[in-house]
């Protein structure tokens, strides 16, 4: 799909069609048939016995968490955007599925197969790891899914004391300065973001001009947090002190890097495991050794050279 769509704008201008551009539409449509079905079979490989697995008895082991996935996924989705939106849902119910099953098969090697104050430590580490990384891929799922459905942006006009509400928080604009960096001069604007009339965040959103290059550059005024983010940008002016603005919020950013994280440690903590380092030993040990050079002269008749 990623290649496709990398050279098929380049195909079409090859061959004297006329220039295209292919944007989020075209991956949001392949993409999501394509990603949650793995999603949703990725919870069940890590359970399912390679070729002895009954399916009678994995429905069974199954059901319960499923109705729990539909529930509170449907649930959650609908409270969250405040309508019914059929694929957030299947979004969030893939999410609280996979990482539903890979808690439950975490607890479960501890609840039933190991004993006393260090069962959680003598879980081998490859049950972990792919636990973990199966964990990451239903936090990154979640924070896709409710970053793309909750973003919002607003273009403005403010001059020095006018305010807007973004998302339940109050952006007010306080002014501009000039400001000087290691390379650049910039234009800084100051605004105040508040909720509920407490304040939250000062940003400085620039305007640099490098010494390097004449063009204008935008740095925008950035706050984080675990569950959103807030993006103030700064325009050009539009006369009387007023300056054009872009004000964006943006939800769960970080669960995808989180997601992301989570994965790569899982991998990691797996290619740990102890018996991963014992069969490599073991295949070493076991690899055909070249034959030691003989040591004996070669015998030579009397008539040879």
């Amino acid at each position: 799909a990623v290649l496709l769509g990398t050279l098929y704008p380049l195909i079409l201008e090859g061959m004297a069609v006329g220039k295209i551009s292919v944007g989020p539409p075209y991956f949001n449509t392949v993409f999501i048939p394509l990603t949650l079905p793995i999603v949703f079979l990725a919870a069940i490989g890590a359970m399912v016995r390679w070729k002895r697995q009954k399916l009678r008895p994995l429905l069974q082991h199954l059901w319960l968490p499923f109705v729990v996935c539909i529930a509170a996924g449907t649930g959650f989705s609908i409270w969250y955007t405040g309508e019914v939106r059929v694929l957030v849902i299947v979004s969030v119910v893939a999410a609280f599925w996979v990482m539903l099953l890979s808690a439950r098969d975490v607890w479960s090697r501890i609840r039933h197969n190991l004993a006393g104050a260090t069962r959680w430590y003598r879980i081998p580490r490859h049950v972990l790891g792919m636990a973990l990384a199966h964990f990451g891929i239903g936090v990154f799922v979640l924070g896709v899914t409710l970053t793309g459905t909750g973003s919002l942006e607003k273009d403005v006009n403010m001059a020095p004391g006018d305010s807007v509400t973004l998302a339940g928080y109050t952006f007010r604009f306080e002014g501009v300065t000039k400001v000087r960096g290691p390379n650049y001069t910039a234009t800084q604007g100051a605004v105040a973001v508040s909720r509920a009339g407490r304040r939250v965040a000062l940003l400085h959103p620039q305007k640099r001009i490098y010494i390097v290059q004449t063009g204008p550059m935008t740095d925008a005024g950035i706050q984080s947090g675990l569950f959103r983010d807030l993006y103030v940008s700064l325009g050009e002016p539009t006369g009387d002190g007023a300056w054009a603005m872009r004000i964006y919020y943006k939800p769960m950013v970080r669960w995808i890097w989180l997601g992301a994280l989570f994965m790569a440690l899982g991998g990691l903590l797996a290619a740990a495991d102890r018996r991963y380092r014992l069969a490599v030993a073991r295949g070493a040990a076991l690899a055909p050794r070249a034959p030691a050079p003989s040591t004996h002269p070669i015998p030579v008749s009397p008539g040879g050279p």
